[in-house]
């Protein structure tokens, strides 16, 4: 007589899934490199969200800080520390979930993610990169999000500094001490500057009209001489081909 053995295998189906009580640890980003398209040196970028989604299966995370030490990129990250997760249900394909009857998947009841946003403003022209850091649950575990971008300058740039000038009380018919200005060309082409001029009352010292070199920078000198009591505003004019400002006006007091 030949005996058979034949072993039973039953498999449950669980009651509706609760929220894990323990922190899983599992989170997924998206994206976890961001790529900035070229921006010009000085400007913004249009912001990048990131999503910060919790993974597969029942998980349950708080994000605890989000970080980054780059000068040319800024995240934003509201309403820290700030909970992720996510509640499954088994599904049975329509059938009560008993024993015999395997769930085909779990279909998720409840979800929460996280979204936060970076921009990026360069400084200098060329590739940059930045490490964002996520902290999760208190700092015992640890994402990271890559930035980068590219920095281009422009073909010209005008910046003239001080931006306002303010020379104090000055006794009449005479100069005050010289105000120095500095015109620089920030752009990558040099920068042509066709004419300068002050309001009666100021003079100016220096090439009324002269050329830039890219990263280059003119030095001008301008006095008060006031001829009567009183307020005496004025204005500082510059003229260039600097596309976006062709002529600039310093404030004079």
């Amino acid at each position: 007589m030949v005996v058979v053995a034949v072993a039973w295998v039953v498999t449950g189906c669980r009651d509706p899934l609760e929220l894990a009580s323990t922190e899983q640890l599992t989170v997924v980003l998206n994206p976890s490199i961001v790529s900035f398209p070229t921006t010009v040196v000085g400007q913004t970028s249009a912001a990048i969200a990131i999503t910060i989604d919790p993974g597969a299966g029942n998980q349950d995370d708080t994000i605890t800080e989000i970080t980054e030490s780059c000068p040319d990129f800024a995240i934003t990250t509201p309403g820290l520390p700030a909970s992720v997760y996510r509640v499954c249900e088994p599904d049975c394909g329509g059938m009560p979930c008993v024993a015999k009857v395997a769930p085909l998947a779990c279909i998720t009841t409840a979800l929460q993610d996280y979204v936060f946003t970076a921009e990026f403003t360069p400084s200098i022209g060329g590739a940059q990169g930045c490490s964002v850091s996520i902290s999760l649950n208190g700092g015992t575990s640890f994402r990271t999000v890559s930035l980068e971008g590219t920095g281009t300058v422009p073909p010209i740039d005008i910046s003239v500094s001080p931006s306002t000038i303010a020379f104090g009380d000055v006794r009449i018919n005479t100069d005050s001490s010289a105000a120095p200005v500095a015109v620089r060309n920030l752009g990558g082409s040099t920068l042509t500057v066709s004419a300068t001029s002050v309001s009666a009352g100021f003079t100016l010292a220096g090439a009324l009209a002269f050329a830039v070199a890219a990263g280059g920078a003119e030095a001008l000198d301008v006095t008060c001489h006031p001829t009567a009591v009183g307020d005496q505003p004025g204005t500082l004019t510059i003229e260039s081909d600097d596309p976006d400002q062709p002529i600039l006006s310093i404030p004079l007091a």
